[in-house]
């Protein structure tokens, strides 16, 4: 008998989020922030970086990979769910 393996799943991205990147041309990490209604303070806050990063991050500027590690963990994401689609 034959066994078949499942892929592991992809790390999800909800709908709203790829339409803000692809229509509206919004960044990722941006994009998760007002989908979840949170403000540039409070995900900063979460995250342990000061407003500035946060807002570097959502323009594209400085996107240092701890940075984005950061906001992946004080936002409970996967760092894949904040990479470019």
């Amino acid at each position: 008998m034959k066994v078949l393996k499942i892929k592991e799943e992809e790390p999800f991205i909800p709908l709203e989020i790829v339409e803000m990147v692809i229509k509206h041309n919004v960044p990722l990490v941006r994009a998760w922030r007002l989908y979840r209604g949170e403000t540039v303070e409070e995900v900063a806050a979460a995250c342990g970086l000061r407003p500035y990063e946060v807002e570097q991050l959502e323009a594209g500027d400085n996107a240092f990979s701890y940075q984005l590690e950061k906001v992946a963990a004080g936002l409970q994401l996967d760092i894949e769910q904040l990479v470019d689609l």
